[in-house]
């Protein structure tokens, strides 16, 4: 957003269909779509039509933790992907999953997906101190990453949440909180940022 302040740019998580419901209820409240009020408006319908209108400029909408494709047959009225976001000159849509299998039934080719690998540690503590400035214990900074799987997604998100909540929160905070259980650690990573 920051290279390119004319380009809208969009989260949706899509673990569920109230999540991706609710992604598209902010994309209408972000760029104050008439009739998002209205409980007769369908909310998916609206925002395609908004994302297809190229007057509205560019776009990149994010649909994080698609891992289970057959959420989208609990939609109403949706059974593609492109039901609900179009394919548009104006617009990408950078879908993330940690199925391979979704992933190729929600873009159709081989071509199109990209298996993102873990970063190397140099690499992983490079962009965690970029994200979040600050002079962090570097073994609890790396003890993170190694918790992270040295996934470049979640270190960005980790330093983001992070830095929104400091000074409350800390590397050795968030550590901590992500030790507490697997279901701490999914609900940290799943904050929308």
């Amino acid at each position: 957003r920051d290279n390119s302040p004319e380009t809208w740019v969009f989260w949706v998580h899509a673990s569920s269909k109230a999540r991706i419901a609710e992604g598209y209820r902010r994309i209408a409240e972000a760029t104050r779509l008439p009739g998002r009020d209205d409980p007769r408006v369908d909310i998916l319908q609206l925002v395609r039509a908004w994302l297809c209108d190229e007057s509205n400029g560019r776009w990149v909408t994010i649909v994080d933790n698609a891992d289970d494709s057959s959420v989208l047959s609990d939609l109403a009225g949706a059974n593609e992907w492109r039901d609900i976001l179009p394919e548009s000159s104006n617009g990408s849509a950078l879908i993330t999953s940690r199925s391979r299998e979704a992933a190729f039934e929600l873009v159709g080719e081989d071509k199109n997906i990209l298996k993102v690998k873990p970063m190397s540690e140099p690499y992983a503590l490079t962009l965690f101190r970029k994200k979040l400035k600050g002079e962090d214990d570097e073994d609890e900074v790396l003890e993170l990453l190694q918790n992270l799987d040295y996934m470049p997604l979640a270190i960005s998100q980790a330093a983001a949440y992070i830095r929104q909540r400091a000074p409350r929160t800390t590397v050795s905070k968030y550590l901590k909180d992500l030790r507490r259980s697997e279901k701490d650690r999914a609900s940290l990573l799943n904050n929308a940022v």
